[in-house]
């Protein structure tokens, strides 16, 4: 998600701690073995140069949006 966005202010709201269990996305990525990119058709054409370098041997991305549905395992 991305920080002070509404869902990040959301978060924080619920009890989430930024640093211990909310992240900002890079640092999700490379914490993670699973992604999941929820984002809109647009925003993922955006955001995809940034996420593609992180997705690394061991990780799964899950990339969902209206006109497509794929899984790249590394």
């Amino acid at each position: 998600m991305r920080k002070n966005g509404q869902s990040w202010k959301d978060a924080l709201q619920d009890g989430w701690v930024e640093g211990k269990n909310l992240f900002e996305v890079d640092e999700a990525i490379s914490r993670g073995t699973i992604i999941m990119n929820l984002l809109s058709d647009a925003a993922q054409s955006e955001t995809w140069p940034a996420i593609k370098p992180q997705i690394t041997k061991g990780k799964v991305c899950t990339i969902v949006g209206v006109n497509l549905c794929v899984a790249i395992r590394y």
